[in-house]
């Protein structure tokens, strides 16, 4: 079963059938922009995933975000990074910092965040 049939609000789910279907064409960088309205949407409909705490052992990426995100709960920063100052204010955005996505920078956004929906349920 593809993991986006695991996913159960209607659409989110489309998006992230859309990303696969923008990687599966060579579209890394559209893909990436639709991955990003997905999480974007996502933690609008889960604001706790912000507030997640991480597991033991786990590590910050950058002292910024230690208040924001947790390592566990890490988006990639490949170059559509999100801005921690629009999580504090509950309106996340991400700004994109690149003009192209490799088909491989687009796989990773993908399983962060689709593994982060399956998680929360959504």
């Amino acid at each position: 079963m593809p993991k986006h049939d695991k996913i159960s609000d209607e659409n989110m789910r489309s998006l992230f059938i859309q990303a696969r279907g923008e990687m599966a064409e060579g579209k890394g960088t559209e893909a990436v922009h639709t991955l990003s309205d997905a999480f974007v949407s996502l933690l609008k409909m889960k604001p706790e995933i912000t507030n997640a705490e991480a597991k033991p052992g786990a590590e910050y990426v950058a002292k910024e975000w230690t208040e924001v995100f947790s390592a566990e709960l890490q988006w990639p920063r490949l170059g559509a990074n999100l801005i921690p100052e629009s999580i504090e204010a509950g309106d996340p955005k991400i700004e994109f910092e690149a003009d192209q996505f490799s088909i491989s920078e687009a796989m990773m956004y993908y399983e962060f965040a689709i593994d982060t929906a399956i998680q929360y349920e959504v």
